[in-house]
């Protein structure tokens, strides 16, 4: 997995996990919905500005859009004894935790 393919897919969860659609964080981000899905499914690498916005919308750090392969690592243990379902399901629940925090 490349760092863009994580960055894509943080962003889907983040979009996810505040219930926002596709069309309303295109409009925070200034590009079109069709480029953000690419952008989530790993296909094109955001831009800078893309994940300034990004990161200004979600109320997160630049950089974890940054792939962190000793996290990779983790959850590729957990991978091995969990389904893909409950780590799914585990990692929204933490997502929306820090979100109300």
């Amino acid at each position: 997995m490349n760092s863009y393919e994580l960055a894509g897919i943080k962003l889907k969860s983040l979009r996810e996990v505040n219930n926002l659609s596709l069309k309303e964080v295109a409009e925070e981000l200034d590009i079109t919905p069709n480029y953000l899905t690419i952008i989530e499914n790993g296909k094109q690498k955001p831009s800078k500005k893309v994940l300034k916005k990004a990161a200004i919308l979600f109320n997160v750090e630049v950089d974890s859009f940054q792939e962190s392969s000793r996290l990779l690592e983790q959850f590729k243990l957990i991978a091995k004894t969990e389904s893909a379902a409950d780590v799914r399901t585990a990692l929204n629940c933490l997502l929306k935790e820090q979100i109300s925090d």
